[in-house]
């Protein structure tokens, strides 16, 4: 870390260089060279400070791990030597070899050996000899003759040690070998190891170390740098100026990147230093300045909260109101909780009134413990009536559910290819609006999400392709198989049907003045309908014989593609021994199961969200036509529970029983709120509850439309800035 500090002062000590020149120039004015000093001296100083700090809380931390050190003191008989030299032990008298002493010659070890030959080791186990420098360093240059005695086997001939009688100048064994140039070979080895500065490891290591902190100081000034391009971002939407221009030099984005090159040395040494740029990147290119607002609105949506509060007048009409739209400190359920207490507290709206909540799904907003919804109870002190978002809960029970079988998830990953290769060239995709202008429903192709397109029209935009190349030709071939195939466009016939249904129910639970009531009434017919597609064979059936008849006229062999791509193997004898007994569908059977898969998880997942709007509206069930005859006196005591405002029960029972004809004498709940309106005055604690009813908020659809406006921000500012706005 400190390296890094002193790699960024020494680049900055280039603007030092810069600012030397500067002061003899006489075309820049000194008030222009001082500031531009200052700014060196501010930049400067910031980076010595960091480094000062960093130096500082490292000698802080090394004086407390100092104080924490223990000295242990170590037995004199402790038979571990920490110091890394030759086994020398000194005995009173070494082991004799026999054959030696018969023949009266030196026939044991000598310890002074020790003192004339430093490398000289004795093994007390094998009491043999060995050298020291040569047993560890024997490997390398110059040691092509060692002799592996004095390295492996160890020498035992002490006779021949200092070569007595072996006639005149014959050296011994010891003298032989301590002066050979294998042995010098390994004492350079030996030294070149003890010297730490030169030892391999502590060089790879400072070599590391020393790419290391170029590494980082590098990473530290590239961080500048793209700041400064985020900057430069910021400044143009703010301005509501285009980006790019034709020629792209001259765009707005590159001019104030130039600009600033002008005053700031630090961002012109990184453009004509190559050694910050990888592969000469400059990051100004279009793409680059598609990710910098790219980044940025994905950083505002997921950093910026929208508060809407839904509130209902006297007159019992609905409202909705984005309050504030602002930064959220952090993502946890009690942070965001505190954050909109402190908004509804800064625009002075009380939390008396605050009747219930409505987030989406995620942990930390509908969490039973830490989330949102729950924190806010804790907040408050009293129950808060908490509804999942309607739109999202939907929209997550269609995903999901077409994610139960690989079928569907081949199906839409076909979609997307068709989707990706119209788009690929402008050949293909005018080839394709061509085809769909000329269709009675014409429409643009969409991306994976909004995909609205019939698919005679993908079929015969596939014909009129001419294929660019030998790759695109096969794609374009193996795409129109695909679409052809009978499985495919019996999915896509049933897929329709269902996600037409799906959407109508999401498209009413985004609405601003849909209330609980009528969004229970919603989910109850919509799961009605898909739980009778579910159990009639006869709708299922003909859905597959309409797609028989269609993939016939294609000339499609169904009966072949459905064994090739759903042969049903026998089980292995190891897993069921009988499996000639079991069940094997044949193609009807096999797709009704695979279209009640589908049918049977959305049936689930909006049965279970209608039970939980179900759930909230308990206590309230007696109120609405065709049950109102059913109240009690114990319902209303209930009710006053639950909504603010109403003091007395048996004044509210009163006004339900005189208001129990016209109640039952409406169908629907807007026809009921209708005449709530008409008659207000005279019973105001009725009103008041169907008044607390209506504020029940049922969707978060309205934030999810604010954040969509950040899209047409974006598009904006990536349009091309034309010639006519510069005398804007």
């Amino acid at each position: 870390m400190l390296a890094t500090y002193l790699f960024q002062i020494e680049f900055h000590l280039k603007s030092c260089q810069n600012l030397i020149k500067d002061s003899t120039r006489n075309d820049i004015p000194h008030r222009e060279f001082v500031e531009k000093t200052r700014s060196f001296v501010f930049e400067l100083k910031t980076i010595l400070d960091s480094l000062d700090t960093t130096c500082h809380e490292q000698i802080e931390k090394m004086n407390a791990q100092f104080s924490n050190v223990e000295f242990v003191c170590r037995k004199s008989n402790d038979a571990i030597s920490r110091d890394p030299g030759p086994m020398q032990p000194v005995l009173n008298d070494y082991p004799k070899n026999l054959s030696l002493v018969a023949q009266k010659t030196t026939c044991k070890f000598v310890s002074k050996w020790f003192n004339e030959y430093p490398m000289l080791e004795y093994s007390e186990s094998s009491h043999r000899t060995f050298c020291f420098a040569c047993r560890l360093f024997h490997k390398g240059p110059g040691s092509e003759k060692a002799d592996l005695a004095w390295i492996k086997t160890g020498l035992q001939s002490w006779s021949k040690m200092k070569g007595k009688g072996k006639g005149k100048g014959k050296k011994g064994k010891l003298e032989q070998h301590f002066t050979s140039s294998s042995h010098m070979a390994s004492m350079y080895r030996l030294s070149v190891f003890k010297n730490k500065h030169l030892n391999v490891e502590h060089l790879i290591d400072a070599n590391h170390r020393l790419a290391c902190q170029k590494e980082e100081s590098i990473f530290q000034i590239n961080k500048k740098i793209i700041e400064t391009f985020f900057d430069c971002t910021l400044f143009l939407t703010k301005q509501g100026l285009a980006f790019r221009r034709d020629p792209q030099e001259h765009g707005n984005f590159i001019q104030l990147i130039n600009l600033l090159r002008r005053h700031n040395p630090l961002l012109n040494s990184w453009f004509n230093d190559n050694k910050f740029k990888s592969h000469h990147v400059t990051y100004t290119s279009a793409r680059s300045q598609d990710e910098f607002i790219e980044q940025i609105g994905t950083y505002l949506i997921r950093l910026i909260v929208s508060t809407i509060i839904r509130y209902v007048d006297n007159d019992l009409n609905i409202y909705e109101r984005v309050i504030a739209l602002k930064e959220l400190p952090t993502k946890t359920g009690q942070a965001i909780c505190d954050f909109i207490l402190t908004i509804l507290h800064d625009y002075q709206i009380s939390t008396d009134w605050l009747v219930g909540q409505c987030y989406d799904n995620a942990p930390n907003m509908s969490g039973c413990r830490r989330g949102v919804q729950n924190c806010m109870k804790i907040a408050l002190k009293r129950d808060i009536i908490h509804v999942p978002c309607g739109g999202h809960s939907a929209n997550l029970g269609v995903k999901h559910g077409c994610e139960c079988s690989t079928e569907y998830i081949r199906f839409f990953n076909l979609i997307e290819e068709i989707y990706n290769f119209l788009t690929s060239s402008i050949n293909h995709y005018h080839t394709f609006r061509t085809q769909i202008n000329s269709s009675t429903s014409a429409v643009t192709v969409k991306n994976l999400s909004i995909t609205r397109y019939r698919i005679d029209d993908k079929v015969n935009t596939n014909e009129k392709i001419t294929p660019d190349d030998r790759k695109t030709k096969e794609q374009s071939i193996n795409l129109q198989k695909a679409i052809l195939s009978f499985e495919f466009n019996l999915l896509l016939n049933f897929l329709n049907q269902v996600t037409r249904q799906t959407q109508t129910l999401t498209e009413h639970l985004q609405k601003k003045s849909l209330d609980l009531v009528t969004a229970s009434h919603l989910l109850f017919n919509t799961n009605k309908v898909l739980m009778e597609w579910r159990n009639d064979d006869l709708f299922l059936q003909n859905l597959i014989k309409k797609c028989d008849d269609q993939a016939l006229r294609n000339g499609v062999d169904i009966e072949n593609e459905f064994a090739r791509h759903h042969h049903q193997r026998p089980r292995s004898v190891k897993i069921d021994s009988n499996s000639k007994t079991g069940i094997h569908l044949n193609r009807i059977e096999y797709y009704v199961k695979l279209m009640r898969e589908i049918l049977d998880y959305l049936v689930v997942s909006l049965s279970e969200y209608y039970k939980l709007i179900e759930e909230k509206l308990q206590h309230f069930c007696n109120i609405f036509p065709g049950r109102v005859n059913q109240l009690t006196l114990d319902n209303a005591k209930k009710i006053c529970e639950i909504v603010p405002g109403i003091l007395s029960p048996e004044l509210l029972y009163s006004e339900l029983q005189l208001l129990k004809n016209d109640i039952d004498s409406c169908t629907e709940m807007t026809e009921l709120i209708n005449k709530i309106k008409i008659i207000r005055h005279g019973y105001p604690n009725t009103t008041r509850i169907y008044q607390f009813l209506l504020a029940l908020p049922i969707t978060v659809a309205t934030n999810e439309h604010c954040f969509s406006k950040l899209k047409l921000i974006k598009n904006k500012l990536r349009s091309t800035l034309m010639p006519d706005k510069w005398n804007g």
